[in-house]
């Protein structure tokens, strides 16, 4: 039987929030039945100004496509 795998992804602005709780019993449940979990935290993003919006969307599209390549790798 092939491996069980889990992509735990968290892109909340708090590292100790509901959502990185939550995300962290899930990550607990899989690891205690057998699956194999990955992580990526993705917190440290900062907010634009409504002038920056043309660079923020650049930014966003060049985030998309690191999130696509890292996905194509597992």
């Amino acid at each position: 039987m092939s491996e069980r795998r889990l992509l735990a992804v968290l892109g909340s602005p708090r590292e100790t929030g509901i959502t990185a709780a939550m995300l962290e019993c899930v990550i607990k449940a899989a690891s205690a039945s057998g699956w194999k979990v990955d992580r990526w935290i993705f917190i440290k993003r900062t907010s634009v100004s409504a002038e920056g919006a043309g660079s923020a969307w650049k930014g966003e599209a060049a985030f998309r496509r690191m999130i696509f390549r890292r996905l194509q790798d597992c």
